[in-house]
Parts: C-alpha cells; sequence; structure tokens
C-alpha cells in the first residue's frame, strides 16, 4: 500500500511529465510555425489552444487517477502547475528561436504589432497618431529578447491559468446528492 508521501512523489513526478509533454508540444508548434515563416498572429492562437488542450488532457488524467475523485480546488492547482511549467518550456523556446535562430525576428514582430495598430486604429487626430507612433517606438526601445521571453512566460502562465479555472470548475468531480423528496400535496377529500 502506498503512503501519502509516495503518491504525492507520483502526483508529482506525474504532472512534471503532463508539463514536459505540454511545453514540448507548444514548442513544436512555436518551432513549426517558425519554419513555416506563417502568420505571427497565428502563433499566438496555436500556442494557447495546444496549452489548453493540454490542461484538459492533464485535469481528466488527474480525475481518472484519483479514481474520479477530484475537488476544484485541487484541479485547479495541478492545471495552474501544469500551464506553469509548460510555460517555462515554451518560454525557453521562443529565448532559442529569438536568439538563436531568428535574430531579427523580434523586430519583424514588433513592426507587425504597429503596422496592426495602425490599421485597427483609423480615425485618430493628427495628436493622437503622434502618441500612438512614440507608444510604439517606446515599446521597440524597451523589448529585448529577455523581456519578451518572460512576457511570454508570465502570459502562459496567467491564462493558463484562467483557463485552469474554467476546466476544474467543469471537470471537478460531482458528489451525487440525493434527490429531497418532493413534498406531498394535499389532495381533497
Amino acid at each position: 500500500m502506498k503512503t501519502s508521501k509516495e503518491e504525492s512523489d507520483l502526483l508529482f513526478r506525474r504532472l512534471l511529465t503532463i508539463s514536459a509533454i505540454a511545453g514540448g508540444a507548444m514548442s513544436l508548434v512555436v518551432l513549426g510555425l517558425w519554419a513555416l515563416n506563417s502568420l505571427i498572429s497565428l502563433w499566438t492562437v496555436a500556442v494557447d489552444a495546444t496549452l489548453w488542450a493540454m490542461i484538459v488532457w492533464g485535469l481528466l488524467d488527474l480525475r481518472k487517477r484519483s479514481g474520479n475523485q477530484m475537488p476544484f480546488a485541487r484541479a485547479f492547482t495541478y492545471g495552474f502547475q501544469i500551464s506553469f511549467f509548460a510555460a517555462l518550456f515554451v518560454a525557453l523556446t521562443y529565448f532559442v528561436v529569438l536568439r538563436f535562430l531568428a535574430p531579427g525576428f523580434l523586430d519583424q514582430y514588433l513592426d507587425w504589432v504597429g503596422e496592426t495598430m495602425r490599421s485597427v486604429i483609423t480615425n485618430m487626430s493628427e495628436a493622437d497618431r503622434a502618441g500612438l507612433e512614440a507608444d510604439l517606438q517606446l515599446t521597440r526601445e524597451s523589448t529585448t529578447i529577455m523581456t519578451f521571453t518572460f512576457s511570454k512566460l508570465v502570459n502562459y502562465s496567467l491564462f493558463g491559468g484562467l483557463f485552469s479555472l474554467l476546466a476544474a470548475a467543469l471537470l471537478r468531480s460531482r458528489k451525487k446528492r440525493p434527490m429531497m423528496p418532493l413534498r406531498e400535496t394535499e389532495t381533497e377529500n
């Protein structure tokens, strides 16, 4: 019979395994889309969808291994941990891509952000347009490989945590409550 320490260790190893698979899958998506020279906006959607699928898979695995006993707090914690560890993997992948594989990609990305902002905001006064250009220039000056990588770590962790809230609420085990008997209505004599 396993002790609670052994069960906890086994669960943590399983968490790291699922997180490694999630981070690996997310990293493969990043590398695949980079290799295909795809649209930058597609990267975020594809990586987010991969993260969400991995969180759901991890929570379903946890529920199965726990004998369908998975309270909300445990499910949320497990989902958040999966998103955090997977975010570490994908942040490292972004660092490798930006530093070694595609050194000019960050500038290309910032150009894309600027073009997108200018195309979305069409009805601006000259003062507002000058303010937007100043903001875009400040963003360009303050964005380095490290800040970009750190922002990906924080974003994927937080959005994964928010998704874990939703997934935990939907996938948690529900105690079966006995049905309340219906009140008998008085019958007329």
